[in-house]
C-alpha cells in the first residue's frame, strides 16, 4: 500500500511540475528595440577567444525556443541562442561562453511539441 501511495504522490507532483515552463521565452515582437539591440550585442565566444582576456562570469543563462502547436513555427537553435543572449543581456553581460544546445522533440511537459534549449555562462569582458 505504501508503494502505491508514494507512486501516486510522485506522479501527481510530476504532473504539476510538468505543466510549468522552466524558463520563460520572450517573443521577439514583445521586446523593445533597446532589448533587441542589447541582445544582438552579446557575442558568443569559445575558450580560445577568451584566452588571455579579463572577464567575470555573471552566472548561468538559458534560452528556449518552443513549438507550441502543430501549426506554429518550429523551434530553432538560432531562436534559443537569441533567447540565451537576451537573458545574458539582462545580467549586463556582453558575451556568452560554454554554450550547449539540445533539441527535444517531445517536450509536452514544458507546454511545447518540441524545444531547443541553450545554456551558457553569461560573462562581462573588461
Amino acid at each position: 500500500m505504501i508503494k502505491k501511495l508514494c507512486l501516486t504522490a510522485i506522479l501527481g507532483a510530476g504532473a504539476i511540475i510538468g505543466c510549468t515552463p522552466i524558463m520563460q521565452s520572450i517573443p521577439l515582437r514583445d521586446m523593445s528595440e533597446q532589448e533587441i539591440k542589447a541582445s544582438n550585442a552579446v557575442v558568443m565566444l569559445n575558450q580560445a577567444q577568451l584566452a588571455g582576456k579579463k572577464f567575470s562570469v555573471l552566472g548561468s543563462v538559458e534560452g528556449i525556443s518552443c513549438k507550441r502547436n502543430s501549426h506554429g513555427p518550429s523551434a530553432t537553435q538560432s531562436d534559443a541562442l537569441f533567447q540565451t543572449r537576451f537573458w545574458a543581456s539582462k545580467k549586463n553581460a556582453n558575451a556568452i561562453a560554454n554554450v550547449r544546445c539540445t533539441q527535444n522533440k517531445d517536450a509536452i511537459g514544458k507546454g511545447c511539441l518540441e524545444t531547443y534549449t541553450c545554456t551558457a555562462d553569461a560573462i562581462r569582458l573588461e
